[in-house]
C-alpha cells in the first residue's frame, strides 16, 4: 500500500489540488466542509454535482449522514445561523420570477420581511454571495454587507423555489378601487411628466418605471442607446403604482400637466411609458438618429407588429412606427406574436422581430409563420444585436426581407419599412 506522505502533512494543500478544476481557489465554505466532512467526501462530491447548491447534500449522503446534522456542525463552524424551514416568496415579489432558476442553481432563496430583504436562505453563503447584487432585489449600496446570511438545507430551498414559482404563475394583480389621496395623485401625475420630459432631453420617449422591494426605479435608452436611471421618491410609490396600474388595465391614456398623453402597458411591478405629444415636432437628434418629421396616424394606416422581448427597445421602436404614420403593436414574444395572427386580433402587413427571445427564437418564429397561411406573405424583417455573416445568410435562406442591426441608423429601417408595407396594401385594414 502506497502512503501519500504530502497528503498525511497537509491535507487542505492534497485538497485544494484535488479539487483544482472545480474551483482555483477553495474558499472558506469548502475547507469547513472538508474539515468536517472529510477532504475526501468533497472531492468525491464535486465530481458528482452539476450545480453548487447540491454540494452539501451530496457530501450528507456520501458520509452516511443526515444533512441536518451536518448543516448544524458547518454552522456552528463558520458562526452563522441555520434555519430548518424556508418561506415561499410572495405573489407581490413576482419581480424575482425570472430569477429563480438561478436561485435554484446556487441554492439562494432572499427572506423578506414587508418587502424588505432582511435575509438569504443559502447552501453555501458564499457561492450566493454575489446575488446580493441582483437588481431585482433593490438592495440600496452599503446595505448589502448587513445582509445575514443562513444556513439551510438544499431541498428545503428547492421546495420554496417551487412553491414560488406556483404562487407567480397564479396571480393576478388586481388595481384596489380604495380612495386615494388627491394631491398625492397629482404628484403621481407630476412624477410621471417629470420622468419624461428627462428622458425626451435625452432623445426618449419610452420610459420603464420598476418597482422593487425597497425602492422604485425608472430607465430609459439614450440616444446613444445608453441605458440611463433614475429612482423615485418612497413617498409617492403606493399613488404612482395605482396611476401606473389603471392606466395599463383601463388601456386609456394617461394626461398629465403639461397635456401630454402617456400610453401605459404593464402590471404588477413594471410598467412601460410612451409618450404621445399631442403636438408633434421633429426633434433635434445628433448622432445620426431618425429625426424625420412625424406623419399622422389615421384608422387605416399600415399595421406593423414588434415582436421583441425587451419592453424598453420595443417600446422606442413603436414610437418610429407612429411617426412614421403606422399602427404599432408589440408582441412580447414569439408565441404571443403567433396568437395575436392566429386569432386575426392583429394581422399586420409587416413583422419586426429580434432572434434572440426566450421559448420561441426568432428562427423558429419565422419558420411557424412561412407555415401559417395568415402570415406566410407578410414581410419579415429582423433586427438584432448579432452581427453575423453566416446568421444573415441563414435569414435570407428562410426568406427574411430584411437584415439589419439594432446599432444601424433607424432611418435606414424605417426606409425598409415604408417600402415593406407599401407591398401589402390589402394587409393595411386587417
Amino acid at each position: 500500500m502506497q502512503i501519500n506522505i504530502r497528503r498525511l502533512r497537509d491535507p487542505l494543500r492534497w485538497f485544494r489540488a484535488r479539487c483544482q478544476s472545480f474551483w482555483p481557489k477553495p474558499d472558506k465554505f469548502l475547507r469547513a466542509l472538508g474539515a468536517l466532512a472529510g477532504f475526501d467526501a468533497v472531492t468525491a462530491a464535486l465530481g458528482l454535482i452539476q450545480h453548487r447548491s447540491e454540494l452539501l447534500e451530496r457530501t450528507a449522503l456520501l458520509c452516511g449522514i443526515p444533512e441536518e446534522q451536518l448543516l448544524r456542525r458547518l454552522a456552528e463552524s463558520l458562526g452563522l445561523p441555520f434555519v430548518l424551514k424556508v418561506p415561499a416568496l410572495g405573489p407581490d415579489l413576482k419581480i424575482l420570477e425570472s430569477r429563480l432558476e438561478s436561485f435554484r442553481n446556487l441554492g439562494v432563496l432572499p427572506l423578506f420581511t414587508n418587502g424588505i430583504v432582511t435575509g438569504m436562505a443559502v447552501t453555501d453563503p458564499f457561492a450566493a454571495s454575489s446575488f446580493l447584487q441582483c437588481e431585482e432585489l433593490g438592495i440600496v449600496a452599503g446595505r448589502a454587507a448587513q445582509i445575514p446570511f443562513f444556513l439551510a438545507p438544499s431541498g428545503e430551498i428547492r421546495r420554496a423555489i417551487a412553491e414560488s414559482r406556483d404562487t407567480f404563475g397564479s396571480y393576478k394583480f388586481v388595481p384596489s378601487e380604495g380612495p386615494r389621496d388627491p394631491k398625492l395623485v397629482e404628484t403621481a401625475r407630476q412624477v410621471v411628466s417629470l420622468i419624461l420630459s428627462e428622458a425626451q432631453t435625452f432623445g426618449s420617449d419610452a420610459v420603464a418605471v420598476i418597482f422593487h422591494p425597497d425602492c422604485t426605479e425608472y430607465s430609459f435608452n439614450t440616444r446613444e442607446l445608453k441605458q440611463a436611471r433614475g429612482n423615485i421618491s418612497q413617498r409617492v410609490r403606493p399613488e404612482l403604482r395605482q396611476l401606473l396600474a389603471d392606466g395599463a388595465s383601463s388601456q386609456v391614456m394617461l394626461v398629465l400637466p403639461d397635456r401630454v398623453a402617456v400610453r401605459v402597458r404593464g402590471d404588477e411591478n413594471r410598467f412601460e411609458l410612451l409618450r404621445i405629444a399631442t403636438e408633434r415636432k421633429a426633434p433635434e437628434t445628433p448622432g445620426g438618429h431618425y429625426s424625420g418629421a412625424a406623419s399622422p396616424v389615421t384608422i387605416d394606416a399600415p399595421r406593423v407588429l414588434v415582436v421583441e422581448d425587451d419592453p424598453v427597445f420595443a417600446a422606442v421602436l413603436e414610437r418610429f412606427m407612429e411617426r412614421g404614420g403606422l399602427i404599432s403593436r408589440r408582441a412580447e414574444s414569439g408565441i404571443h406574436a403567433l396568437s395575436l395572427i392566429k386569432s386575426g386580433e392583429f394581422v399586420p402587413a409587416l413583422i419586426v422581430c429580434d432572434l434572440q427571445m426566450p421559448n420561441l427564437d426568432g428562427f423558429e418564429l419565422i419558420d411557424a409563420l412561412r407555415a401559417l397561411e395568415p402570415a406566410r406573405s407578410i414581410p419579415i424583417a429582423v433586427l438584432t444585436s448579432e452581427n453575423d455573416l453566416e446568421t444573415e445568410l441563414k435569414l435570407i435562406a428562410k426568406g427574411v426581407d430584411v437584415y439589419l442591426t439594432k446599432d444601424d441608423d433607424p432611418r435606414v429601417l424605417m426606409a425598409h419599412v415604408k417600402r415593406l408595407v407599401a407591398r401589402t396594401p390589402l394587409r393595411r385594414a386587417a
